[in-house]
């Protein structure tokens, strides 16, 4: 059975294994290990980040010995703003599970984890982003009851004429 857990200096390797898969999963013609390596580090060196400088948590789903998924949480912060409400909310990021993992609950799992802290924390409410095609963890967090409440919207824009 899997559980969940802070991640450790000892996961890196594999938490570095599952990042390429997340990082492959959202730019897709990158090549994370070739020209696309720096990149790739520079995402990598955030993720680690998180839990070093204080500002939040990393979390892992761990399974005789193999990690499965990990999440981040970054730490509560008070906003005067309409997106929590006024309240101190958390920020929920990089949510990955391994492909032969993926719905039998692992996910649950480490939002479970991560929403326990975040209410530790003294968050009242946790928030997230998600690609908008990303539509199988769009169902994935509107069945733990997220709600969308912005919409973000992006241009590329074309070389100057």
């Amino acid at each position: 059975m899997a559980r969940a857990r802070e991640y450790c200096q000892d996961d890196y390797q594999q938490l570095r294994e599952l990042a390429l898969g997340l990082y492959a999963s959202e730019h897709p013609s990158a090549d994370p290990t070739g020209s696309d390596a720096a990149a790739f580090d520079g995402f990598l060196n955030h993720l680690l980040g998180i839990q070093a400088k204080e500002e939040g948590h990393r979390f892992v789903a761990e399974q005789d010995g193999r990690l499965l998924g990990f999440v981040c949480l970054l730490a509560p912060v008070a906003s005067a703003g309409v997106e929590a409400g006024g309240e101190a909310y958390a920020f929920l990021s990089d949510l990955f599970v391994r492909s032969d993992s993926r719905r039998t609950g692992v996910g649950r799992l480490l939002t479970e984890k991560a929403e326990r802290e975040a209410r530790r924390c003294g968050a009242h409410r946790v928030a997230l982003k998600v690609l908008a095609e990303n539509a199988p963890a769009r169902d994935f967090y509107r069945e733990r009851e997220y709600q969308e409440r912005f919409v973000v919207m992006s241009k590329q824009l074309k070389a100057a004429e």
